[in-house]
């Protein structure tokens, strides 16, 4: 009887490690199961389940050091994720796809390989047994610890598979991986016929094997699958390096994604019900929902007023309870982009576009990226309606990349925008003023559609609440959250409690309310009324299908959340003459309510006291003056829907002529050969980097600048004539030369320093990173001196030793207190080794980390200024023969990046003042990471100075202080000792 048919084989999980199962027996053993992941120490807590006979035998966990498995696996087989070591007695193995079938005499284990990547044939692991037979007898030697556990083997068995090693070996020039590839296709029984691969330079006459040989250079195509559009859309498929087609018919049909761009999109395109007619213009109203809410109702009344001289094109990122709503004023609806990557919303709006012949397109919502990114790519003019606040819209710098891709962006108030703007600083790190930014509120809706929930009258809503003529009523609205301040609603409640004397009731509108079930709002709101005595006081109506008998009812109306963009509900208040009691800084009616002069309350920010003693002021007023008529004709003077259209109307004209200009410009500059898209730093998956930087460029934002040698900022700096509003291109017009400063382009051919005397400061504060510069200095000329400055006595011995064969003609090690970083030992501990040592140059370089930021910016800046700054042999010898130039006294890495003096402007002119030179009007251009190579003389001034006026504690801020002051003055105190300064930079590349 097979072992096999009797037993269970459970998969264990812990924290993403795991292991199928482990078989063992007198005949043969397996040990199955997959490596945890990076930076667990131990394969642990595995639970072990072998058998001998029908007698089954479990273990406790049994850990194997992960330095051990490393070792096996190490640089083999990466993309493996799965293992199985298999000992003794093996009389038969057999591969069957994702299982493979291990044999002795009766018995028979199934081991399934787990891959993250690609499924691995079987000569593969026996490959990686045949590594370190010694561990895997070790590893058995555990197992044999355990209670009635027979012996494991000796001696190793002889993996070599049936028929010897090459007896599938027919694929002559495929690796290992594309075998198990090719063997994966093979099983699938694809119709060969049905595929069509264009790009492969001399087809041969097995086409699987020629697409897992070719498929990174190559286009697959068969029904529902085009490789190019799978990669284009799933970047993490292309980076993990994945043959895409395998990858589609293993797994990513599974899991929902889409293989190509379906001919017919109807699933996701239908009629609307406004018939279309061909003599009005066509604009596109995108919405992120189809719900009875704030921006998707602004949306849906932008569609009905302009289907008056436009056809209207609706586009739904998502379908919700009014969705028929949206049809019915539409004369094309496009929903469900949702389902969508990114990539393949692109190419379904540009058919969208392009079929229809739509010629702008509002957004309205930051929620609404994924398709405003996709319009401005496809040069669709395009105006951005953006409500939200940056401090919950998510990810962090989606506000500011709405700003930079829209043609004009519109924003309800300055309070939101001035959130943007911190947003928008989050591009490139300083404060930003774009010029593509209006402020307009909404204006009153005038249509409403019936939503669900209840349409109480006035009568109906006052036997519900329990309402005399003197009961004073405030109301609230919106779906509770924490967000709208429900439980500041409920306090101000409480608080009114003690201070008024007369029967109140506060009535908050809104779905959300469920104690029993939302324990991260309702339950405690519900436990802060029950306290508080509120239960007759506070009343939840649910959602109302109108607010007009609410707001009849009412005596006030209480926004109390802690952020609120400009929400619909107050505009209705003011069009029901409602006096109004909101915070300061929570939302964008705030400013408005005070500046129109409207009756309302605009009290300190949270203040519950103060908004409870503002509703008692609206309580005991005389009633003749409770609604006095002042905010009803507020809302029909300045907060007109229809002048809210004709001023969008306004923008999407304006926006129409910046495309036009702006493909002009891309043209003109692509022509003439000056913008480098290698060197700029455009957006992951921006599909045309210089049409992002002309954008960019006229909507006043300095992202970056656009080939080396020309710096925007600088540029701007120096007031020139702009026409375009794109500097690259205002220069070339009006200058034969492109650049605002010397660079240098590195060839790697070399060349002939004049410098002979050449020292070199280290300060390794990190000495991990000792190794890497080491070899970075082998390749300076022989004979420099080298001096390193450390704070870390116990690893001198390991410095000495790192630095021995680094090319230096002289080692002086220093060890230092940990003060004023880089910059201090060497401008201050080193100064007469260095500035009266009788250098021709001297370079300063430091082990850069920036632990405090993410995805490893330290590592890749630092690499990006030893490429730059020296690089190779050859680099090094033609970055040294800069200093050739007549009068060059600083050379540092050029940076694609547009930064400038950041927080450091005091701090720069205190260094000028106490060095005697005049502090510099503007910095632009400087050695980012303070590494550069320099003639000592040029830096006189630093050199002279008593650091220890000027040498703060640890710990540093990330920007802002004397030491970040240094950074960027040293081109300013170089000119100023009449030398000139250049940059470097070495092609392809960034950081």
């Amino acid at each position: 009887m097979s072992v096999l048919n009797n037993l269970n084989f459970p998969r264990f999980r812990r924290d993403r490690a795991c292991v199928d199962y482990v078989w063992f027996s007198e005949n043969f053993s397996v040990i199955a199961g997959w490596i945890s992941f990076p930076g667990v120490a131990h394969i642990g807590d595995i639970h072990l389940e072998f058998s001998d006979g029908d007698v089954n035998y479990q273990s406790q966990s049994i850990t194997f050091p992960r330095a051990d498995v490393e070792r096996v696996f190490r640089g083999r087989f990466p993309s493996v994720s799965g293992f199985v070591a298999c000992v003794s007695g093996i009389s038969e193995i057999s591969d069957a796809g994702r299982n493979i079938i291990i044999r002795s005499g009766e018995h028979a284990v199934r081991v399934t390989l787990e891959s993250k990547k690609v499924i691995h044939r079987i000569e593969t692991i026996h490959e990686m047994l045949e590594l370190q037979s010694d561990l895997l007898v070790s590893m058995m030697g555990k197992f044999a610890q355990l209670e009635g556990a027979p012996k494991p083997p000796s001696e190793p068995i002889d993996f070599t598979p049936e028929g010897g090693a090459d007896s599938k070996r027919d694929l002559v020039g495929l690796s290992d991986n594309q075998v198990a590839e090719y063997e994966a296709l093979s099983e699938l029984n694809i119709d060969l016929s049905t595929l069509r691969v264009s790009g492969l330079d001399s087809p041969g006459s097995d086409l699987l094997k020629e697409i897992v040989r070719n498929w990174r250079d190559c286009r697959i195509e068969f029904s529902g699958f085009d490789s190019e559009f799978y990669l284009e859309c799933y970047p993490d498929i292309r980076a993990a390096g994945i043959n895409p087609l395998l990858h589609y018919v293993l797994h990513g049909a599974q899991e929902g994604r889409i293989g190509s761009l379906p001919d017919d999109f109807s699933s996701f395109s239908n009629a609307g019900q406004v018939p279309y007619d061909p003599r009005k213009p066509n604009i596109a109203i995108a919405t992120h929902e189809s719900s009875a809410t704030g921006a998707p109702l602004v949306s849906l009344n932008l569609a009905q007023v302009f289907s008056r001289n436009f056809n209207i094109f609706s586009i739904v990122i998502r379908e919700a309870e009014i969705h028929g709503s949206f049809v019915e004023s539409c004369s094309k609806m496009m929903s469900s982009l949702d389902l969508l990557p990114e990539e393949a919303v692109r190419q379904m709006l540009g058919r969208f576009f392009n079929g229809f012949k739509i010629d702008s397109l509002i957004c309205n919502s930051v929620e609404t990226f994924s398709v405003l990114k996709a319009a401005s790519e496809l040069g669709v003019p395009t105006v951005s309606l953006i409500h939200e606040f940056s401090e919950y819209t998510k990810p962090a710098g989606k506000i500011g990349r709405s700003i930079a891709f829209a043609d004009s962006v519109v924003f309800p108030s300055r309070l939101l925008y001035q959130s943007a703007k911190r947003d928008l600083a989050l591009l490139n790190g300083f404060d930003q003023e774009p010029n593509n930014v209006v402020i307009q509120p909404q204006g009153v809706l005038p249509v409403l559609p019936e939503g669900h929930g209840d349409a109480l009258s006035v009568n109906e809503l006052k036997l519900k609440l329990q309402c005399t003529d003197k009961t004073r009523v405030v109301v609230g609205a919106g779906f509770v959250q924490s967000r709208k301040g429900v439980d500041l609603f409920v306090h101000t409640a409480a608080m009114l409690d003690e201070v008024y004397g007369g029967d109140y009731r506060f009535v908050w509108v809104g779905d959300g309310y469920k104690p029993e079930a939302d324990l991260q709002v309702s339950v405690w709101i519900k436990k802060q009324i029950e306290v508080n005595g509120l239960s007759d006081k506070v009343v939840f109506l649910g959602h109302q299908r109108n607010l007009d008998n609410v707001l009849e009812l009412a005596d006030a109306f209480f926004l109390s959340s802690r952020l609120d963009p400009f929400p619909n509900v107050v505009l209705d208040a003011l069009q029901a003459d409602l006096p109004i009691v909101c915070f300061e800084n929570a939302t964008g009616c705030a400013e408005f309510l005070v500046e129109h002069h409207a009756d309302s309350y605009v009290v300190r920010y949270l203040d519950v006291k103060r908004a409870a003693e503002a509703i008692v002021d609206i309580f005991i007023r005389p009633d003749a003056s409770r609604k006095t008529g002042r905010n009803r004709k507020l809302a029909a003077d300045s907060l007109s829907f229809d002048g809210y259209c004709n001023r969008l109307l306004e923008l999407v004209a304006n926006a129409k002529r910046s495309v036009s200009e702006a493909k002009e410009v891309t043209q003109a500059i692509a022509e003439r050969g000056l913008f480098d898209a290698s060197f700029f730093k455009a957006p992951e998956r921006v599909v045309d980097p210089l049409y992002y930087y002309v954008k960019t460029s006229q909507n006043g934002l300095k992202l970056g600048n656009p080939c080396p040698g020309f710096n925007t900022l600088e540029w701007l700096s120096q007031k020139h004539a702009s026409v375009s509003g794109v500097p690259l291109y205002d220069h070339s017009v009006h200058s034969n030369n492109v650049g605002t400063h010397s660079v240098v382009l590195i060839s790697g051919v070399g060349g002939v320093p004049e410098v002979k005397k050449i020292a070199v400061h280290l300060h390794l504060f990190y000495p991990d990173l000792a190794a890497q510069f080491s070899e970075y200095f082998s390749c300076l000329p022989d004979g420099y001196h080298l001096y390193v400055t450390y704070t870390d006595k116990i690893e001198e011995n390991f410095i000495q030793r790192t630095f021995s064969n680094c090319g230096a003609g002289l080692v002086v090690l220093r060890l230092v207190e940990n003060v004023g970083r880089d910059v201090t030992p060497f401008f201050s501990e080193l100064s007469d080794e260095l500035y009266l040592g009788g250098y021709d140059v001297v370079g300063h370089f430091h082990s850069k980390k920036s632990l405090s930021t993410s995805d490893k910016v330290g590592d890749r800046w630092r690499n990006y200024l030893l490429r730059n700054l020296i690089g190779s042999k050859e680099a090094a010898t033609e970055i040294l023969s800069c200093f050739n130039q007549s009068g060059v006294g600083l050379v540092f890495a050029e940076d694609m990046h547009a930064v400038d003096i950041g927080r450091n402007d005091e701090y720069a002119r205190e260094l000028c003042e106490a060095a005697g030179i005049e502090p510099p009007e503007n910095v632009f251009i400087f050695p980012l990471g303070t590494m550069f190579w320099a003639r000592p003389e040029a830096l006189k001034p630093l050199w002279e100075l008593r650091w220890e006026d000027f040498t703060p504690d640890e710990p540093l801020p990330y920007d802002g202080s004397h030491l970040h002051a240094v950074e960027r003055l040293l081109p300013h105190v170089a000119r100023s000792q009449n030398f000139k300064y250049t940059t470097v930079y070495a092609r392809g590349t960034d950081w």
